[in-house]
């Protein structure tokens, strides 16, 4: 029947808006029976010699259209120029959507949003795969003297060989000269840290370590820790001393003792107090003295001189002394006194109580390792409340002892 040719099922509901609306753009519906008829394709058909509709050529199609649905020949095929049902404007009912049932066109894209943000998070809790070089360092990453962690400042130290000097130096600036660096330090770290720098760098004009050195020296003569060689202070075995002397003093936490015993001097204290130092400071000069006499060793045997015997014991002695933060200090004990971090959470206190009391409830009469695994239980929860307790008094570190805690990634290189 045509381009326009429908059939029934496609019938679909006309209003008079649409139906005004397609007559105002050239077209020519009309309303017959309720139903909505398309003039224009019936008057087409009726020119190009149908059999049935020639009949009506000529005729008004309005009218024949109407004469042709009276008939039951012609009825069925003027349904091919049915455009659908019309719908009176009373019948039109406004129908509003369930909000219930409507949802944000970006609803996707919110979960898919959530959920990387989730595994994100994941991520970063659990931390990136570690690398061959922290693989390789793990026991000293491990090791009680990295437990203060690096420094914070930006401060970098390259340590010359050839001229036998260290340089200082923080990313985007120029270098900062001794002063800066000891104003610095004065911010980041206690008051016994200039001090301890001015050892390492063998400043005896300042009166405080030449005061110091003067005592531990006396403390060497008089518990026999004097080399068999006496070098001049700016002899490479010196610097070693004086550097572990200083790395020893502060991961120890004896800084402030140091400092005591000068202040103890200063104002005049009689001779038989001063000689006795702490059995702390005198480890420490114990400590010195074999490491210098392990040096002198290891010249001997190898016959290289001591600038390169001496260079690489520097490097890692400044690194200890510059890049770490001390080990043992007033910030890690009170860290290790807060009960807030080892004491078990409430849910999980409350969980393992429910969990006993189910076991209970289920076994009336408890067996022996039921018994056992309920102790164990008990005790987890009671050891998990109690603060970890520190030394009270600082002790030296050695290479067996280990961390409690579980390693942590550091940025820092081993020494």
């Amino acid at each position: 029947m045509g381009q326009s040719s429908r059939n029934n099922e496609e019938v679909s509901l006309i209003r008079k808006a649409d139906l005004e609306n397609h007559n105002k753009d050239g077209g020519f519906w009309t309303v017959i029976e309720g139903k909505v008829y398309d003039i224009k394709d019936f008057q087409a058909q009726t020119l190009t010699g149908n059999s049935v509709l020639a009949q009506y050529a000529g005729e008004d199609p309005v009218v024949a259209l109407e004469a042709a649905l009276q008939f039951e020949d012609t009825r069925e095929s003027m349904q091919a120029f049915c455009v659908g049902q019309y719908m009176e404007p009373n019948q039109e009912t406004v129908t509003t959507p369930d909000l219930s049932s409507l949802s944000s066109p970006l609803i996707d894209t919110e979960r898919n949003l959530g959920l990387l943000l989730g595994l994100h998070a994941s991520y970063l809790a659990m931390s990136t795969p570690l690398s061959p070089m922290e693989i390789e360092c793990a026991k000293w990453l491990q090791s009680s003297i990295f437990s203060g962690g690096l420094q914070t400042s930006q401060i970098h130290y390259n340590y010359n060989e050839e001229k036998d000097e260290d340089h200082c130096s923080l990313p985007g600036s120029t270098t900062p000269d001794k002063a800066k660096l000891n104003s610095r330090r004065m911010t980041l770290s206690d008051h016994s840290q200039p001090f301890l720098q001015a050892i390492a760098d063998n400043n005896i004009q300042d009166h405080t370590v030449k005061d110091f050195l003067c005592q531990i020296e006396r403390c060497c003569k008089q518990y026999h820790l004097i080399t068999p060689i006496v070098f001049p202070p700016e002899h490479p075995v010196e610097e070693v001393g004086r550097l572990l002397l200083c790395c020893l003093l502060k991961h120890q936490d004896l800084g402030h003792v140091a400092l005591s015993l000068i202040k103890q001097c200063a104002l005049g204290v009689d001779q038989g107090k001063q000689r006795s130092l702490p059995k702390s400071v005198i480890d420490v000069c114990r400590m010195v003295y074999q490491a210098k006499c392990s040096l002198i060793k290891t010249h001997q045997e190898q016959g290289r001189s001591y600038k390169e015997v001496c260079a690489p014991v520097i490097e890692r002695l400044r690194f200890l002394f510059n890049e770490l933060r001390p080990a043992v200090s007033n910030d890690l004990s009170i860290v290790s006194k807060l009960k807030l971090l080892s004491s078990q959470p409430r849910w999980k206190r409350i969980t393992q109580k429910i969990i006993r009391d189910g076991r209970k409830k289920r076994v009336p009469k408890k067996s022996e390792s039921a018994d056992v695994e309920e102790s164990k239980l008990e005790n987890d929860e009671t050891d998990g409340e109690d603060p970890v307790r520190c030394p009270s008094a600082p002790r030296l570190l050695t290479k067996n002892q280990h961390l409690q805690s579980p390693p942590s990634r550091t940025n820092g290189s081993p020494c």
